[in-house]
C-alpha cells in the first residue's frame, strides 16, 4: 500500500467500512444472501421485507469525543431489500437512549439509495457512554450507535509525556509497518513547548539487546478542545498529515495515528504526563 493510499484511507474515515445487522424481538435481522437470480421465485413476505443496516462512518477519530462536542460523522443507516438494494422513502427513527445528547433529525425518510442520516449528534454534558438507537416501522431491526464522551483538559498543554499504551496495550509493542517493521518499540516520550513538539522513540530488534533511537519534530496547533500534531517536512496543504490529539482530564494525552510516517503504530497512543 502506498503512502498516499494509506493516508487517504485513514482520513477518509467517513467512508463506508462495514455493515452490521442487529435484530430485535428474536429477529436476527440478517438479510438473505445474494445468490438468487432475478428469475428466482421468492415469497411475497421476503420480497416485501426491508432490512435496516448500520453504515460505519467513524463517529470519532480518537475512539472518544469530548463531552458536549459534536461527533465527527452522523449516525447513518441504509434501508435495503432482500437483494441488498437500497429502498427509498422508508421512515427511519433515531433516538438518544443514553448520555443525554441531542440529534439534528429524529425522523428521516430514506433517500433513493436507501441511506438515512440523523444529522449532527451532540454528546451529553457528562462523561460516559452516549447511545443512539435507529428503528424503522417497516421492519423489526434495531441498530445502535455508541460513543464514549470524556472530560478533557482545555488548558495549555506543555511538558513531557511518556508513552504508556498503544491501542490499550502496554509497551513494548511490535512495529506493524515501515522501515522498522518487526522491531519492538520499547519506550517513547513527547516534549511539548508552546507550538512545537519533539518525539523521541527507542526501538530494539528481536534478539538484540542494543536499543536505537529516533527523533521526530513538528508543530502543534489548537482547534477547540483538540490539538493537532504535524510533523516537519510533510505537505501542510494535505490535511491527511495531521494527527489529532486530546488532553484527557485524567492526565492522558491521546494522539491518533493518521500518517504513515508517524512512527508509532496502532490507531491511537496514550501518553502520561511525566513526573
Amino acid at each position: 500500500m502506498t503512502r498516499a493510499t494509506k493516508i487517504g484511507l485513514a482520513i477518509s474515515d467517513l467512508g463506508v467500512a462495514g455493515i452490521l445487522l442487529l435484530g430485535a424481538c428474536g429477529d436476527p435481522g440478517t438479510a438473505p444472501s445474494m445468490t438468487g437470480r432475478p428469475t428466482d421465485t421468492v415469497s411475497t413476505a421476503t420480497a416485501q421485507r426491508t432490512y435496516l443496516v448500520w453504515l460505519d462512518g467513524s463517529l470519532t477519530r480518537l475512539g472518544v469525543s469530548p463531552t458536549g462536542d459534536t461527533t465527527l460523522g452522523a449516525p447513518t443507516v441504509q434501508v435495503i431489500d432482500y437483494r441488498h438494494r437500497g429502498v427509498a422513502n422508508v421512515t427511519v427513527n433515531f433516538a438518544v437512549v443514553s448520555g443525554g445528547g441531542t440529534l439534528a433529525n429524529a425522523q428521516v425518510v430514506s433517500a433513493a439509495n436507501g441511506i438515512a442520516r440523523a444529522g449532527v449528534w451532540r454528546l451529553g454534558p457528562a462523561a460516559g457512554p452516549n447511545v443512539v438507537r435507529a428503528t424503522s416501522p417497516s421492519n423489526k431491526d434495531t441498530v445502535y450507535f455508541s460513543v464514549d464522551a470524556v472530560d478533557v483538559d482545555t488548558s495549555r498543554v506543555d511538558g513531557r509525556f511518556v508513552l504508556d499504551r498503544v491501542d490499550s496495550k502496554p509497551l513494548p509493542t511490535m512495529m506493524p509497518w515501515g522501515d522498522l517493521f518487526g522491531s519492538e518499540l520499547v519506550s517513547a516520550a513527547v516534549e511539548i513547548r508552546g507550538s512545537r513538539f519533539v518525539l523521541t522513540l527507542d526501538y530494539r530488534w528481536p534478539g538484540d539487546a542494543q536499543a536505537f533511537a529516533q527523533r521526530i519534530e513538528g508543530g502543534v496547533e489548537r482547534r477547540g478542545p483538540y490539538r493537532i500534531f504535524v510533523m516537519d517536512g510533510l505537505p501542510r496543504a494535505d490535511a491527511s498529515v495531521e494527527c489529532p490529539a486530546l488532553m484527557l482530564a485524567d492526565g492522558r494525552l491521546r494522539i491518533a495515528n493518521y500518517v504513515e510516517e508517524w512512527p508509532v503504530g496502532g490507531r491511537f497512543q496514550d501518553f502520561k504526563r511525566a513526573p
